[in-house]
């Protein structure tokens, strides 16, 4: 028997916080958004587990 958990996250971020977070992810120096960002953009994070 499976049991599926999923754990969803909304987080908001500003188009600065945004841009930083992808330079750590990706180690760039520079960010440049090609389109303009909503703010605050809103990212969702899921995790789904299989126990």
């Amino acid at each position: 028997m499976e049991h599926r958990v999923v754990e969803t996250k909304s987080v908001r971020l500003t188009e600065q916080q945004l841009e930083e977070v992808l330079k750590h992810v990706f180690g760039m120096d520079q960010v440049i958004f090609l389109t303009p960002l909503p703010d605050p953009y809103v990212v969702e994070l899921k995790s789904e587990v299989v126990r």
